[in-house]
């Protein structure tokens, strides 16, 4: 990525810089994932090792005369390190928004299951409201005398009150 173009184009000034970082078991690969080959000894090019924590880190194949310093060498080494470290805690942090956001269209679809199910149980109890009513005054009606079965039968046949508009 960036490291690599920095490195090419100022620190160390040699175009045909490539960082590999450590993929068991592939070995060396580059940021798009494709090996990196590390020359033999005696070629043109050279492979610097970088190592994290006494274990294998990542590699730079570059011209032979370009990291003959020592100290160039371990402030390289330190700048691929960082690079890596900030490439992984992106890597980290785009992980987490995505799971994040996953649970966020989670919560919503339970959000609206639940909403529906309430909706259903709500008119359920609703219509088993009025059924019960009917019952009660039906029941109401056999029992009552001649006069309220009259007034009971019109209240039965005329049209039910829409709730919301009265």
């Amino acid at each position: 990525g960036r490291l690599a173009v920095q490195l090419r184009e100022g620190q160390l000034g040699d175009p045909t810089l490539e960082i590999g970082y450590w993929a068991p078991p592939e070995g060396y690969c580059d940021p798009g994932g494709r090996p990196v080959a590390i020359p033999p000894p005696g070629a043109d090019r050279a492979a610097t090792l970088v190592e994290r924590d006494r274990r294998p880190f990542a590699v730079l194949v570059h011209d032979v005369a370009v990291l003959d310093e020592p100290a160039l060498v371990d402030a390289v080494a330190a700048a691929t390190r960082l690079s890596a470290a900030n490439a992984a805690l992106q890597a980290e942090l785009h992980t987490r928004l995505a799971e994040l956001e996953a649970s966020r269209r989670r919560l919503v679809l339970a959000a609206d299951d639940e909403r529906r199910r309430l909706a259903v149980q709500l008119e359920r109890g609703a219509q088993q409201r009025v059924s019960d009513l009917i019952d009660t005054v039906r029941g109401a009606g056999a029992a009552a005398g001649p006069e309220a079965r009259r007034h009971l039968g019109r209240a039965g046949s005329s049209p039910a009150p829409r709730p919301g508009r009265g």
